[in-house]
């Protein structure tokens, strides 16, 4: 006949498997419930200004306000920043930026940023100083299109590149004296998703104007630093481009680079680009 009494050993044995078992499933809940409530912690949205660089001695923009769309807020609009800010474009060529709004948010998609403009809009040329007109349209705020995905505990970086040489249009006959509006021309792009082209123009005292090319159209523009020589072409998405050197003194000739390779999150160095004279 079977012996179905437990020995003192195997009750043992039995009470610490259950006790094990016990203390898996609530590490396995506490898991869940910590995952559950980390996708609801809110995430950052940063956004940076950078410029292609144009033929003004400065160009100034007066931004108001810095609001980001939100189709799950009552208002739709969140403000990341309402610090008024007047700001020189051409400050921010060359691989620099400044950061005009920064704000925690709930995670989501956010479709749209706008920014609210002012009434100090103005270039200077040779001295000159002539307003920017901002149409009227313009006025309650310039919206670009971003559909950023903001995540838990993790930061958005929106680049926002504002094409000064585009976005000033003449009324008159191209004379800086004459009428001007703006039309901002802005890409938006997530930072995390694109690289950069950076070397050394040589000689700098050459001024070269740098072009990155992607097919038949120039998607980032810079000046070469007057001094060092250095500079960098940024927000560009992973593929390869062709980088033109078009130096302002024309004794130089011009430079194409094919085939430079883009990766994201990745700065391509190319080095020491000199120029031959003609």
């Amino acid at each position: 006949m079977k012996n179905n009494l437990q020995t003192p050993q195997t009750r043992s044995k039995a009470i610490a498997f259950g006790l094990m078992s016990i203390v898996l499933t609530l590490i396995w809940i506490s898991g869940c419930n910590t995952v559950s409530s980390n996708s609801n912690r809110p995430g950052t949205m940063q956004v940076k200004l950078t410029d292609a660089p144009a033929l003004y001695d400065s160009v100034m923009i007066d931004i108001q306000k810095v609001e980001v769309q939100n189709v799950d807020s009552t208002n739709g609009w969140v403000t990341l920043n309402d610090s008024a800010m007047v700001v020189n474009l051409l400050d921010l060529t060359n691989g620099a930026y400044k950061i005009i709004g920064q704000k925690q948010l709930d995670p989501g998609t956010y479709p749209q940023i706008r920014l609210v403009l002012g009434p100090n809009n103005y270039v200077v040329k040779n001295g000159v100083h002539v307003a920017l007109t901002v149409p009227s349209g313009q006025q309650s705020g310039l919206k670009i299109n971003a559909n950023a995905t903001i995540k838990a505990d993790y930061t958005y970086t929106l680049l926002l590149d504002f094409n000064a040489a585009k976005s000033i249009v003449s009324t008159g006959n191209g004379n800086i004296t004459g009428s001007l509006i703006l039309k901002p021309v802005i890409k938006a792009t997530n930072e995390a998703q694109t690289g950069a082209i950076s070397g050394t123009a040589s000689p700098a005292g050459a001024k070269p104007v740098i072009y990155g090319i992607s097919g038949a159209d120039t998607v980032s523009t810079t000046f070469a630093d007057t001094t060092s020589g250095d500079f960098k072409l940024v927000g560009l998405t992973s593929g390869s481009y062709s980088v033109s050197f078009v130096p302002a003194d024309t004794t130089y000739r011009d430079t194409t680079i094919t085939g430079v390779s883009v990766v994201a999150g990745q700065t391509q160095q190319l080095g020491a680009v000199n120029f031959t004279k003609k």
